[in-house]
């Protein structure tokens, strides 16, 4: 996630715009990447310059920027000092993408823990198993290709590539089919051939031509049939259009893949182009644990496959439950984690309450038959080093329900919680935009009920209803995966994260999102024995009491107004 703290610029003069980017560094082999989206930051030539410390407990071995001469400075075997300096000046016309590949305790697991004072708390759960095999999981893997008419040229090809690329990149004991289609379907072979067999079937596909309509639902059933849920099943279905043929309404193709698909199934989406259903595409990836992913004109449709089957070429174990004891936990994202790939950590995040040593314990099948891992634990009774677990949490509870209500239709519960999730953590989404222009709306009436509710339920339903092809249609969609893998941005002129809560600026004072209106907030002035007495109680008041001359918070006992001393009145 990305905080913003940027002000109007008047005409002729110049000022310094910075930013911080907050994202869990998530493991994939010996590396990890940290991605700072500057291109849409402003698409006007600047100076600019970066300067990144890096602080982690295992041995970095290298650092790279491509596109930047990195200067460096080591410090220690985690430590490590970089600069770059623009020369003259510079368009942000792609983003800053830092490699970090380490030895020894890149990949861990380790739980990270949030919690307030008198609140439930917050975890994210890093786990990457360590299983010492020479083997993956054995599964099958079906490719489903459309090959109709607006697939002609480039898109074709790419898919074609694509198609390559994973065939090319079996494990030694998978088997695999492909059914490719436009009004009729067709397949290569008509059972899984070996891994063996994949130059043949990268043969067949080479001979694919686009044209025709598009049967979206005879496609899925073909391929899904090739699986028999003895092992684990992966599904690639690519397309770029709307069903024509056939069923054509999402909800009917969604329950033929459900009747076709058995157990162990997971299904990877992508949505070609701007024609595709993106109702559909979320579903069938939420209905079979998998994600769903859209490839607009300008990238390339290889190379967004191939990113996704660097992931998840290698299973390691499938079948995966996890069971966390010792404190109540719920809301988890994601629901449901079918399987942990090679050289990949795993993020889990959620809400408990309670606190103590615990366990996690993680099962599922392996190679070599049944696993089963337990880490010891601790939900602290409070934790307030790290407000990104909490906040990482909200982003990804949001665009969980968000798809849920584009998917299911609007439910008044559904909305509540969207609204209540993004008021706390400064989430703007569709419902609610108003805490960009109009922030007094999101806090509570006489009745404890959000100001915004009725009007947040009319844009909820009218988003729902909207259209779900065309561009604005993918859009969102990939706005909401922005959301859940946390590429957003928080801050506003009158909004601030802070812990987890969001301070929203209302008649000139930085309000937190909770408070009632209606409730007695008595002044506290900076540097009063008062002030002093509350932030030896409770340190975090700092940072609230940094935003602004007058700062609505919560304190030890009660609400409060903190308030800066009239410097000039004082000299």
């Amino acid at each position: 996630m990305y905080e913003v703290r940027a002000f109007p610029v008047p005409a002729g003069e110049e000022r310094q715009v910075s930013f911080t980017v907050t994202t869990p560094l998530l493991a994939e082999g010996d590396q990890t990447l940290v991605e700072v989206p500057w291109s849409r930051m402003s698409p006007r030539p600047a100076a600019a310059e970066v300067s990144v410390d890096v602080d982690v407990p295992w041995e970095v071995r290298s650092a790279i920027a491509p596109g930047f001469d990195l200067d460096e400075e080591r410090t220690g075997e985690g430590e490590i000092g970089l600069g770059w300096e623009s020369s003259g000046e510079w368009t942000p016309d792609s983003n800053f993408r830092l490699y970090i590949s380490g030895g020894e305790g890149l990949i861990d697991t380790r739980l990270l823990p949030y919690r307030e004072r008198d609140d439930d708390g917050y975890f994210s759960l890093l786990f990457a198993p360590v299983i010492e095999l020479d083997e993956s999981v054995a599964r099958d893997v079906v490719l489903v290709l459309d090959r109709s008419g607006s697939m002609e040229g480039d898109k074709m090809a790419q898919a074609i590539d694509a198609a390559e690329y994973v065939l090319d990149n079996l494990g030694a004991d998978d088997r695999f089919a492909v059914v490719d289609f436009s009004r009729y379907i067709r397949w290569f072979e008509d059972d899984l051939r070996p891994a063996s067999d994949a130059a043949a079937g990268i043969d067949y596909v080479h001979d694919l031509a686009a044209g025709g309509n598009t049967n979206i639902a005879g496609a899925l059933e073909r391929g899904l049939e090739y699986l028999d849920g003895e092992r684990p099943g992966t599904v690639v279905f690519l397309t770029d259009g709307l069903a024509t043929v056939g069923i054509e309404e999402a909800d009917g193709i969604l329950e033929v893949a459900e009747r076709a698909a058995p157990e162990r199934t997971q299904l990877f989406a992508f949505g070609v182009g701007y024609d595709v259903d993106t109702v559909l595409l979320d579903a069938l990836a939420s209905e079979f644990a998998g994600s769903s992913h859209y490839v607009t004109p300008e990238e390339r449709i290889d190379i967004e496959v191939a990113r996704l089957w660097e992931k998840v070429s290698t299973p390691v174990l499938s079948d995966v439950e996890i069971v966390i004891d010792g404190v109540d936990i719920w809301d988890l994202a994601p629901a449901e984690i079918p399987g942990i790939f090679a050289g990949n950590q795993t993020l889990l995040s959620g809400r408990y309450d309670g606190a103590g040593e615990g366990t996690v314990t993680v099962t599922g099948n392996s190679a070599s038959g049944p696993e089963t891992f337990v880490y010891d634990v601790l939900f602290p009774e409070r934790d307030e080093d790290d407000p990104t677990v909490a906040q990482m949490w909200a982003q990804r509870r949001v665009a969980d329900l968000l798809t849920e209500l584009r998917i299911e239709g609007v439910r008044e519960s559904l909305v509540e919680e969207i609204v209540e999730v993004a008021n706390q953590f400064g989430i703007v989404t569709p419902y609610t935009a108003y805490l960009a222009e109009e922030p007094d709306m999101g806090f509570f009436d006489g009745d404890g009920r959000r100001m915004a509710a009725d009007a947040v339920m009319e844009e909820a339903e009218v988003f729902a209803a909207a259209p779900a092809s065309g561009q604005s249609a993918v859009e969102r969609a990939k706005a909401v995966d922005d959301l859940r893998e946390g590429n957003v941005i928080l801050g506003t002129e009158q909004s601030q994260v802070v812990g987890s809560h969001t301070y929203y600026l209302v008649e000139g004072a930085w309000t937190r999102d909770d408070f009632d209106p209606d409730a007695d907030a008595p002044e506290v002035e900076v540097g009063s024995a008062e002030f002093l007495e509350l932030i030896a109680e409770d340190p975090d008041l700092a940072d609230a009491a940094a935003l602004g001359e007058r700062v609505v918070t919560e304190g030890p006992d009660g609400w409060i107004t903190i308030v800066w001393p009239d410097v000039e009145a004082a000299a």
